[in-house]
């Protein structure tokens, strides 16, 4: 994303996600809410709307374990 590929970006970050629900880390947590804030400025691009709203329900404060 930082270099202009927001597709590419967003293909990368859904891989992420498939995973994300599998893995209890802090680490994790960092990443999804950096890939949140890092998506905001691009909701308009519908790619970037479908990943945040995924991304949402799976935050840290949303997720069972």
């Amino acid at each position: 994303l930082e270099i202009g590929r927001l597709e590419e970006a967003c293909r990368d970050w859904d891989r992420m996600l498939d995973d994300y629900t599998a893995v209890q880390s802090g680490r994790c947590d960092d990443r999804l809410n950096a890939m949140m804030r890092a998506l905001r400025p691009h909701l308009r691009n519908p790619y970037a709307t479908n990943l945040h709203e995924r991304g949402r329900t799976l935050s840290p404060g949303q997720r069972k374990t």
